[in-house]
């Protein structure tokens, strides 16, 4: 007996690589000799607009991955394809060919063939799309059984793609670098924001890349909105003069500001991400204002922290809520709190959230004391560029080749 039950796999069971046309799926399908859904395939769950990424793709020439196929051979000769695995990817083929789907209008998306239908494209654009050719391994005639184990050994393994993997290999510019720069800096890391899973699937990146799109715009995006378009456009036309330097300096004084209390910090609220991204945030839009006294800062945000669980367990305000101030922190961290029970990335809670915080910190980020910002407040950038793996180093081809195709370079 095998560790799959009685399933036992012949050694020849290799597949065979070959290159098929999607006009070579498109007729078989036509001629009805086609199965897409066998038992063992899941429903078709790819909605519009990953279908049309996917046509996207094909039509700039991108590689996409293989489907797996076995021919089936009947008493008669007649001759069927059932495909093993790949269905999201030839169905999407030939919905577009069959004018099913309509691309999107986002930037992303080529400017040949954006909102256009299959039958609208020039007639150069369907033959490129009909003679893309999918590499299809062929599989040997096994039973259902087999091809069940192997329909779920392909797809147990995979794993989806994280939004900011996907503009990782996009894009290479300086605003997506500064990002990744940022993201490992020790401030995060002595905080333990991350885990170790986060930084593998850049979690980390796509946080600070939501700062720093709070922080350029003076607004927060709703649920992630925003952040492509934002990559592409930086990628596409250039960043704006003086935006890298800006965010490099305010970042600088934030960090000098939160790494000597970041170990303490781990013991308050603003361990959660959430409530980081609030702090920090609003401290890189203050940075003209620092650097303030650490020390102050941090019991300001231990009593503050303090006060918001003490009203999430509802015990009430804090005991030495005597006075008018100690009345209005109270006010301050009840508000903090309603905007933290609602989505926590949503823009508005965001909005809220800072609003309470800027009305506790104001003692301490005294909007009097101004200190303009400098070079020397980017020395973090010179202490992490030294400190590149040799992983990101090797990439970088790689990554020019994919984002000179995907932004139609």
């Amino acid at each position: 007996m095998t560790p799959e039950g009685s399933l036992a796999f012949d050694p020849q069971l290799a597949s065979t690589p070959s290159n098929l046309t999607i006009n070579h799926f498109f007729r078989q399908y036509a001629e009805g000799v086609l199965i897409l859904r066998p038992p063992f395939q899941r429903n078709l769950v790819w909605n519009t607009e990953q279908q049309g990424f996917l046509v996207d793709s094909i039509l700039r020439g991108l590689p996409v991955p293989e489907v797996y196929i076995q021919t089936e051979t009947s008493a008669d000769g007649s001759e069927s394809t059932i495909v093993v695995d790949g269905q999201q990817r030839i169905s999407a083929c030939l919905n577009f060919i069959e004018g099913k789907i309509r691309l999107g209008g986002g930037e992303e998306l080529g400017d040949e063939w954006r909102g256009k239908t299959f039958s609208e494209l020039e007639e150069g654009l369907q033959r490129r799309f009909r003679s893309y050719e999918l590499v299809a391994r062929k599989l040997p005639s096994v039973g259902d059984n087999v091809l069940r184990e192997i329909f779920r050994r392909l797809n147990k393994t995979v794993e989806a793609m994280e939004p900011q993997e996907l503009r990782h290999a996009a894009y290479t510019g300086p605003f997506v670098k500064l990002i990744e720069l940022a993201s490992q800096n020790s401030l995060f890391s002595d905080l333990g924001l991350f885990s170790p899973k986060d930084y593998l699937r850049r979690r980390s990146d796509e946080f600070v890349a939501e700062i720093s799109y709070a922080v350029i715009s003076g607004a927060y995006p709703n649920k992630k909105d925003g952040l492509d378009e934002l990559f592409l456009a930086y990628e596409k036309q250039g960043v704006p003069a003086g935006v890298i330097e800006d965010l490099e300096r305010r970042f600088g004084r934030v960090i000098s500001t939160l790494s000597p209390i970041a170990s303490q910090m781990r013991r308050t609220r603003f361990r959660n991400k959430s409530d980081f991204y609030t702090l920090f945030v609003l401290l890189a839009k203050k940075a003209e204002h620092l650097p303030v006294s650490s020390e102050a800062l941090l019991d300001i945000l231990q009593d503050f922290s303090e006060r918001v669980n003490t009203i999430k367990r509802g015990e009430g305000g804090s005991e030495a809520s005597t006075g008018m101030s100690e009345v209005q922190k109270d006010q301050a961290a009840s508000a903090y709190l309603r905007s933290v029970e609602r989505a926590a990335s949503d823009r508005l809670s965001r909005v809220r959230r800072e609003e309470a915080l800027d009305r506790v910190l104001s003692g301490v980020v005294q909007e009097g004391a101004e200190s303009a910002l400098s070079s020397s407040d980017a020395y973090w950038v010179l202490e992490g560029s030294g400190s590149e793996s040799e992983d990101m180093q090797n990439e970088s081809e790689e990554r020019d080749h994919v984002r000179e195709v995907l932004l139609g370079e």
